[in-house]
């Protein structure tokens, strides 16, 4: 729903940017979350972890109650399991929003059981490199929506999406200064190609259809890109190693970027359907 909220509140010509401010939350979030968490911790145990979260929970959807302004959707769709399920660009869109989320959060979750099993690096160090590591991709995130309301966005999410691949591939390198510095570059590119997505859903989809989008899109991330993958990675751990799974995951990221140049993206800017 968010994504209809920006794109109905802002013009075409710079969804690029105000989605990708948007999405920073998600990026602040995984930068954010161990800082809060060791922060609250001086105060309070973690048991109370719970109510300080649905307080601000609660605080949060009040004003957004209050002082967000409804969307507008002049028309509906006629069926929910109609046209739109049978245009290709909700599928190949689904693929790679589930790509990316694997090769962001499906990494994520088990780099740092890498970093300090296979890789010894200490505990406090591998927290800190990969903190660091995730930093960056909040203002990338950015720097690519604003890129997205110059250029191609399908270009750009394919130049992305490919360079987070090889990345990914270099992390499961022995030489340990290479990894560290694509565990860097590979949390940086990755977090553009979102912002990127966004825009492509945004030009692809009448307003009325993008909320079925997004949580179509959203569900089949969830169970493939951020639950099963890290589920496979963790078997390639025990079974093989950690480097073995991450590599395989490289190429198969880099290799599915060649899917963006099957989404069918407008050129314009316009609001879809709107176009004369």
């Amino acid at each position: 729903m968010h994504h209809s909220l920006v794109t109905e509140h802002y013009a075409p010509s710079v969804w690029g940017r105000a989605l990708a401010i948007q999405d920073t939350g998600a990026s602040f979030s995984l930068f954010g979350a161990p800082l809060l968490t060791i922060l609250l911790l001086n105060f309070f145990s973690w048991r109370h972890f719970y109510s300080v979260f649905a307080a601000a929970y609660l605080v949060c959807g009040t004003l957004f109650l209050l002082y967000a302004k409804e969307v507008k959707v002049t028309k509906r769709l006629d069926s929910y399991f109609g046209q739109l399920f049978k245009n290709p660009s909700l599928w190949v869109i689904s693929v790679l929003w589930t790509i990316a989320t694997g090769a962001s959060m499906g990494i994520y979750l088990v780099i740092p059981l890498y970093l300090t099993k296979e890789l010894s690096f200490t505990t406090q160090y591998a927290n800190l490199l990969f903190g660091l590591s995730r930093l960056s991709g909040v203002m990338f995130s950015i720097v690519m929506g604003f890129l997205a309301d110059r250029f191609d966005p399908k270009k750009s999410m394919f130049t992305a999406l490919f360079l987070a691949g090889i990345f990914t591939m270099l992390i499961a390198q022995k030489n340990l200064v290479v990894v560290q510095i694509a565990l860097f570059f590979q949390g940086t590119v990755i977090m553009g190609v979102f912002s990127l997505g966004l825009v492509a859903i945004s030009r692809m989809f009448k307003m009325e259809e993008r909320s079925l989008v997004s949580g179509t899109m959203s569900t089949i991330s969830g169970v493939f890109g951020f639950a099963l993958l890290p589920y496979l990675l963790g078997l390639a751990g025990d079974h093989l190693t950690f480097r073995f799974g991450i590599g395989i995951f490289g190429l198969l990221v880099t290799l599915s970027s060649g899917f963006v140049f099957f989404l069918k993206v407008p050129r314009s800017r316009q609001e879809p359907g709107l176009q004369r």
